[in-house]
């Protein structure tokens, strides 16, 4: 996830990082838009400590990598890069709040396969841009298509309707081909910058909604001496633990 401010609620899940601006555990006075804060906060944030929100993964521990400079503008390689130096860390899940890229990149899609091949899921958003995935490729949503144990998440919205669930939001991707699931991604409370509660939605929301159920299945079957690879894991989110939705192809 892109850079994660240091604050309270998420100091004792932030380990690891890289120097300088790829990869810093910020300050709360550096100069950054709060993205991967956010995002940090849905997946681990500490429950129960009067400070705001709680993770859906709270006993999570997050690798803080920014890719690109700190106004959020990134290659491909960059990603590439860091999703390479997260496997080398062991990452087990890797949340992909990013995406817009056009072209395959050999580098990414090194990446990964390398990831997926030492068990580690990763979760991508699908964006936002209200595009069929199958007519206007980006990446690196489209590798779930190409690879198992890659998730691509699309945007939800909220129904005060439970009967008849999370409906796709109209900003959201979309593509039958390569979005597996939805999850929530409008007006979510998270951690932001400065210590104080924020909202925000898009399918960077939604991804580390799926990305904190991905490390409770991970934590349950290593606690009870489980066999998985991440194929398995995709499976327990998308087909057994969700019902598919028609909504995502249209």
């Amino acid at each position: 996830i892109p850079g994660v401010v240091r604050r309270e609620d998420l100091r004792s899940n932030a380990s690891k990082s890289v120097p300088q601006c790829a990869g810093q555990i910020y300050t709360n006075d550096n100069p950054i838009n709060g993205h991967g804060t956010f995002v940090g906060g849905i997946i681990a944030a500490t429950p129960n400590n009067s400070l705001g929100i709680a993770g859906i993964a709270s006993n999570a521990r997050i690798i803080s990598l920014t890719i690109g400079d700190c106004t959020g503008k990134m290659t491909t390689t960059e990603i590439g890069n860091a999703m390479a130096y997260a496997q080398q860390l062991g990452a087990e899940v890797v949340n992909l709040s990013l995406g817009g890229a056009t072209n395959d990149d050999l580098a990414v899609r090194h990446a990964v396969i390398t990831l997926l091949n030492n068990k580690t899921v990763i979760v991508a958003s699908a964006g936002n841009k209200y595009e069929d995935l199958r007519v206007k490729p980006g990446y690196p949503a489209v590798y779930s298509q190409q690879y198992l144990g890659f998730i691509t998440v699309a945007w939800g919205t909220q129904n005060s309707d439970i009967e008849k669930g999370d409906q796709l939001t109209w900003g959201s991707n979309y593509s039958p081909d390569h979005v597996e699931i939805l999850a929530p991604g409008t007006s979510i409370l998270s951690t932001g910058l400065n210590n104080r509660i924020t909202t925000a939605s898009g399918s960077s929301a939604s991804a580390p909604i799926v990305t904190g159920a991905v490390a409770l299945i991970i934590g349950y079957m290593k606690q009870n001496n489980l066999s998985f690879d991440s194929s398995m894991v995709e499976y327990l989110v998308t087909e057994k633990g969700v019902n598919k939705r028609p909504e995502l192809a249209a």
